[in-house]
């Protein structure tokens, strides 16, 4: 807490996405129309900003995965910056690891950003764009002045919001769900940030274990409220999601997401048969 009220000191009460995650009462403007959510280029990046915004000074926010860096871009708007960096004295195996967690970390972060665009109305989330600039990966999310951590908002999420979001993690495989991640400013939507975690390659709890999930808040403490999870209202969102699976049209919704995040055509057949898996309809 200490950290957070440090924070809030710095940047006018606003707590940062990555280190503090602060936010704004405001509603985000928008991002940036067809870029939003998307990997680009460094050159189309510099060509919007005027320079490359992970070489800009800005407040560092906490000494968290990425660090993250509040910067003031003008009239282009205040971003928090993100960045992940590979060395070349590393040897070419670890580099190439590590740069492909790197890049996947930044693909998690533009998908879960778009899915919960389009997908979950009960929530917002900064609109987020992704590149690379040398031996960095860099993500750049919106700064939403305002929102913050509140554990009596927290605690007070609805039945039904607790379901969508046991849904982004039992569905979609969001693995840092937690109370920095979901913030709230007084009124308005919560907001969802932090997106690095994903679990793509294989399937997450899902169904009848999703369901148990719910009922064990030590495994998910996400979803502790104020009254017992209904259980009923996941499942019937599960449901849904299973019949979702089944529909050509948001499938390639999905597929759009993902290519706009910079998944790979393998990546993404992977990433799309473990959601299948994990919206898989109770027998």
């Amino acid at each position: 807490q200490r950290m957070i009220d440090d924070l809030s000191r710095r940047t006018g009460g606003a707590r940062q996405e990555g280190g503090g995650r602060l936010a704004n009462l405001e509603e985000p403007a928008p991002a940036a129309g067809p870029q939003a959510n998307r990997f680009l280029s460094a050159p189309d990046v510099r060509a919007r900003f005027g320079l490359d915004p992970a070489e800009a000074d800005g407040i560092r926010l906490g000494d968290v995965s990425g660090g993250a860096v509040l910067v003031d871009l003008g009239p282009k708007g205040k971003w928090v910056v993100k960045s992940w960096q590979v060395f070349d004295g590393w040897a070419k195996d670890i580099r190439e690891e590590a740069q492909k967690g790197n890049t996947t970390r930044a693909q998690n972060e533009l998908f879960m950003r778009g899915v919960i665009r389009d997908f979950f109305p009960e929530f917002k989330t900064p609109e987020a764009l992704a590149y690379r600039s040398g031996n960095k990966t860099v993500v750049m999310s919106e700064y939403i002045e305002g929102a913050r951590p509140s554990v009596d908002e927290f605690k007070s999420l609805s039945p039904e919001q607790r379901a969508k979001v046991a849904i982004l993690s039992e569905v979609f495989g969001w693995g840092d769900i937690n109370f920095g991640n979901i913030l709230f400013r007084g009124r308005g939507r919560p907001v969802l940030i932090d997106f690095e975690s994903v679990t793509r390659d294989e399937p997450v709890r899902a169904g009848p274990d999703g369901a148990q999930a719910m009922r064990n808040l030590g495994h998910t403490p996400f979803l502790a409220g104020r009254g017992p999870n209904d259980i009923n209202l996941y499942l019937t969102e599960h449901a849904k999601w299973g019949a979702r699976f089944a529909d050509p049209a948001f499938l390639r919704q999905l597929q759009g997401h993902m290519e706009r995040a910079g998944l790979s055509a393998q990546e993404a057949r992977a990433y799309l048969a473990s959601l299948r898996e994990n919206a898989r309809p109770e027998s």
